[in-house]
């Protein structure tokens, strides 16, 4: 995702979210809800969006990482990457989607790997079991800068 659009999307998703930490649980739950039921939108910008909306949310959106870890496996490289970054922004509560991003450091696109490697530091501590998955990622990735 070039850079300007990144930040389009960064600000838009803060728009559709509202300020985190504002707000009822009540009121976070239904936005959490409605965003989980976007990743399964048609428009592969629209589930991209949503994905880095609920990361923005973070660890407050822990319900929706069973539909985030359903969406590393999206045909579309940017629905991907927002999912594994928006499972690193929710952080521990993320633990048990250790197995799906491991997996996921086989995508096809860097940027997707990195968004993954990313998530799994972020998840911190329960993550430990993907070091060496890691390690051997890093040490084979061609595309590693």
């Amino acid at each position: 995702m070039r850079p300007m659009v990144f930040a389009v999307v960064a600000f838009l998703s803060l728009l559709a979210v509202g300020a985190t930490g504002l707000g009822d649980d009540n009121d976070q739950a239904a936005k959490v809800a409605a965003l989980v039921k976007r990743l399964k939108d048609n428009d592969s910008g629209k589930r991209a969006f949503s994905a880095f909306a609920l990361g923005q949310i973070g660890p407050a959106a822990k319900d929706a990482v069973p539909a985030l870890v359903e969406a590393l496996k999206d045909v579309a490289p940017t629905v991907r990457l927002s999912s594994a970054y928006a499972l690193g922004q929710i952080g521990s509560a993320s633990s048990h989607a250790v197995p799906a991003l491991i997996e996921t450091l086989q995508d096809e696109n860097p940027l997707v790997r990195s968004s993954v490697a990313s998530a799994l530091g972020k998840i911190g501590r329960t993550a430990k079991d993907a070091v060496p998955d890691l390690l051997n990622a890093a040490l084979r990735d061609q595309d590693a800068n």
